[in-house]
């Protein structure tokens, strides 16, 4: 995908209406409707509360009843490029072929994030290509570029990967994805392997979140951790540092029991806990709450599949 000329997502149902609210509150830092409570209710999570009690709802939002909610904030899972943890198999530096689901660190980032997932995806001329999946903001410098090498564990050591696509990330319309792709093949041979450390090999069909969805993921600072989706189609403010983004139609999970992510996860695939299928790539969260990119979004923007 070309990033320098996105696509504007389609909005459907209540998806225009919260990109809209969150839009116009930036005290708003998630947003969704439970179309599951009968009749259907708005929650609204903001910093603070206070602020919203007489908030004056979008049209289709006006008629529901609201629940609100304190905070929380929901940024980006990187975490700084602390010493290694060398009990965490997830942290150390592996020899090839390395098992994804292991920190990595593109050259000359002050960050590091999880090497998420293996995918393959077709070039432009027609051949196969295989690698990584991760984030945009774990993979990728502020000026990214194909080819920009990828380390694992950090930058310290050799490449593991070269950048070859990202999502553009746009604060002027909502976005879907915070994903990127690193080819793998270098000197003729492929330096990762195609499963994922403590999950194994992938069902390579993906499944879509549901409500209540029993899920697991791999990252480089929880390691293994159990899961189940809370809620899908939410609007969500992402803190990036430098500056704020906002997604639509996200997928939010919780701990079973928590914490399910932290600080360094970014970029770990979340699946299903009993078939393995990718289900959501996971890319940002706070106070107990995950979000991840529902996959068939990121699948769709790069072609992708889970088998070589």
């Amino acid at each position: 995908m070309n990033p320098d000329q996105p696509t504007r997502p389609k909005m459907p149902g209540y998806t225009n209406q919260l990109y809209h609210l969150l839009a116009a509150h930036p005290e708003i830092s998630l947003a969704y409707v439970d179309q599951d409570a009968d009749p259907p209710r708005l929650h609204v999570h903001s910093l603070p509360t206070a602020t919203l009690r007489n908030l004056a709802l979008p049209a289709d939002l006006a008629n529901l009843p609201v629940e609100y909610h304190d905070g929380p904030q929901i940024t980006d899972l990187r975490a700084p490029p602390d010493p290694l943890d060398l009990d965490n198999p997830h942290q150390v530096c592996q020899n090839e072929p390395v098992q994804l689901a292991t920190q990595v660190q593109p050259a000359g980032a002050n960050w590091v994030g999880t090497a998420g997932a293996p995918v393959s995806w077709t070039l432009p001329d027609g051949h196969r290509s295989w690698g990584l999946l991760s984030n945009r903001h774990v993979l990728c410098p502020p000026k990214p570029a194909i080819g920009d090498p990828i380390h694992q564990p950090t930058a310290a050591h050799p490449r593991l990967a070269t950048l070859a696509d990202w999502s553009p990330l746009i604060r002027s319309h909502p976005n879907q994805t915070d994903a990127a792709i690193a080819d793998t093949l270098l000197d003729g041979f492929h330096t990762t392997a195609f499963s994922i450390l403590g999950i194994g090999q992938l069902n390579p069909a993906p499944t879509r979140a549901t409500k209540g969805l029993l899920v697991k993921k791999a990252g480089r600072t929880t390691r293994v951790t159990n899961g189940r989706c809370t809620q899908t189609l939410a609007t969500v403010r992402v803190d990036y540092g430098d500056r704020t983004l906002l997604f639509i139609d996200q997928d939010i999970f919780e701990g079973d029991p928590a914490p399910f992510s932290a600080p360094g996860d970014s970029g770990s695939l979340i699946v299903t806990r009993d078939t393995n299928s990718p289900t959501s790539l996971l890319f940002a969260g706070g106070a107990g709450l995950t979000v991840g990119n529902p996959i068939h979004f990121v699948v769709h923007e790069f072609e992708l599949r889970f088998s070589p």
